[in-house]
């Protein structure tokens, strides 16, 4: 992995410092072969500054023989992660994978829909637990967590003995989603479901940058890096199955914000999912980087950004099936070796997007007249997105039922194909930047 402005390097001084050689738990050491003795000696030293030499004032040594390994080796077990430092990937070990579906499957076992909340606890811990490098970790167990944390708040006034004794309803849905937990669980050790690349976990600067914004007229995004804009509007949203809400076209608010139809903050999660769709089918045609492309994906709107940070955690049915389908392509762009950074941007920042995703007096303005407004849009070429992309994520809203992880149907509408405009071409009659068919 490269040093970044995030991540520095450190200087010859820090380097030689002591408490730079050394990490805490178990005093596991890591340093490359050719500073492994240096390191070693580092921490040893280290260590006896702090809690005092060896048979010094009537001391036994500080280091438990018992905690070192006789030969140095390039993996090793931290804070229950696998770390293999010649391929630089975490991994979550197979051993606590097994004790999870045993665990798992006893629960099922038992043809109950109600388990004792101590077992609930501990499937969400471990599995919250490997969410640092199995990305379905959070996303699976969010529906389990909601039943614990239900039927917590139903037994406060007794919670001790509840504790002890009391019963968690688990429904059909998340005895499913605990089904799907239990067959990752018996993927080989190294599976790329179970372990990730270290470059991927820590925060990095991006290679690329993508942003979109949404409005009651419609949605739209660009990508400076990528050279791509695209928008929706209102009337083409409806025309795919959309739930929108009437509004006064001049202001762009709703009549009355209590009628039915899709809030603000779901066309913005919307505008989000279509970028990181795109995001998948435009990283796979970059060239191989062997420390991954990380990717900023910005946005104004601080719900939007939460549920693409925590995809599943949403208690609106309707946009649950809209967030598995979210995690899905979370998982996949790490296969892909990248890395989805959400991000917020300021509204003032975000000019481009929201000119995108806007009317203007009413009307939506031509193409044109959106580049005169937005210079920086000038070298991007038009995309034209598919719309069954846009059709099915209506599908997934209407239904308002979260069946699985949506595989399927996320590997189908990456199959999908856009297509882009040459620079510089703005037809008069392009309203949506949807293809034809």
């Amino acid at each position: 992995a490269l040093a970044d402005g995030i991540n520095q390097p450190m200087s010859a001084l820090e380097r030689a410092s002591h408490s730079n050689s050394t990490f805490v738990d178990d005093n596991g050491v890591l340093a490359l072969r050719s500073n492994i003795r240096g390191t070693l000696h580092n921490s040893v030293v280290a260590a006896f500054l702090l809690f005092g030499w060896p048979h010094e004032d009537r001391r036994s040594s500080c280091l438990a023989p018992d905690k070192w390994e006789r030969d140095a080796s390039s993996a090793m077990l931290y804070l229950g992660f696998l770390i293999c430092s010649r391929t630089l990937r975490v991994t979550w070990p197979l051993s606590k994978r097994a004790e999870l579906f045993d665990e798992i499957m006893q629960a099922l076992d038992l043809k109950c829909p109600w388990f004792k909340p101590k077992v609930v606890a501990s499937i969400i811990g471990k599995q919250r637990s490997a969410s640092l490098v199995a990305p379905w970790g959070p996303y699976l167990s969010f529906s389990l967590a909601m039943a614990l944390n239900h039927a917590v708040r139903s037994a406060y006034a007794a919670i001790r003995r509840w504790w002890q004794r009391g019963r968690v309803l688990v429904s059909n849905s998340v005895q499913q989603d605990l089904q799907i937990v239990a067959t990752y669980l018996q993927e080989p050790e190294y599976s790329p479901v179970w372990s990730r690349y270290i470059g991927l976990i820590v925060p990095r600067v991006a290679t690329h940058t993508i942003l979109s914004d949404a409005s009651y007229a419609g949605i739209g995004g660009w990508s400076p890096d990528f050279h791509i804009q695209w928008r929706i509007t209102r009337k083409d949203l409806v025309a795919l199955g959309f739930n929108m809400k009437h509004i006064n076209k001049y202001k762009q608010e709703p009549l009355d914000a209590n009628t039915a139809g899709l809030h603000i903050n779901p066309l913005e999660f919307l505008a989000t999912i279509i970028n990181l769709w795109l995001v998948l089918k435009l990283v796979v045609q970059l060239p191989a980087n062997p420390t991954g492309y990380i990717i900023d994906l910005l946005s104004d709107n601080t719900s939007a950004l939460s549920w693409m940070r925590l995809t599943a955690q949403t208690r609106d049915p309707r946009l649950q099936p809209l967030a598995r389908i979210t995690s899905t392509m979370l998982v996949m762009t790490s296969r892909h070796l990248t890395r989805v950074q959400p991000k917020h941007i300021p509204g003032d920042d975000n000019f481009e997007a929201d000119t995108l995703s806007r009317s203007e007096n009413g009307q939506v303005p031509s193409w044109e007249r959106v580049i005169s407004r937005c210079s920086r849009l000038q070298p991007c070429q038009i995309c034209l997105l598919p719309r069954e992309l846009l059709s099915s994520l209506a599908a997934l809203i209407s239904s308002g039922l979260t069946e699985g992880t949506y595989e399927g149907l996320t590997t189908h509408l990456l199959t999908l194909d856009f297509d882009t405009l040459p620079v510089g071409s703005t037809p008069l009659d392009l309203t949506s930047s949807l293809l034809d068919v």
